[in-house]
């Protein structure tokens, strides 16, 4: 619970991103992946509107849990690498979102 307020700019970071993904792309529910379990396209549809949370939470995962800072008797540096690994994912990103609203309003060709 110590290091869940290092998650939330990640994860605000990360849903800023899904907003800014553009329309609703229909077309990846017809792809045609057939399985005998029936036609996957839904996941596939699924995992592209989940893939800003789930390139948020792999980094976050291993930043903090390698951090260390919560074993007994860590020092006060031992915070460093969870905070920089939240930073860090917060401005990547922040960044990815920039370049998705800046491919929104370019005028069509």
């Amino acid at each position: 619970m110590l290091l869940m307020p290092l998650c939330a700019p990640p994860f605000a970071a990360a849903a800023v991103l899904a907003a800014v993904r553009g329309p609703v792309r229909t077309e990846l529910l017809s792809l045609g992946l057939v399985t005998p379990a029936g036609d996957a396209s839904v996941f596939v549809f699924l995992f592209w509107y989940a893939a800003p949370f789930l390139a948020a939470v792999a980094p976050l995962t291993v930043g903090l849990a390698s951090g260390g800072v919560l074993d007994p008797g860590a020092q006060v540096l031992d915070a460093v690498r969870p905070v920089a690994t939240a930073v860090g994912l917060s401005c990547a990103l922040l960044f990815a979102t920039a370049r998705s609203a800046a491919k929104l309003r370019r005028p069509a060709p």
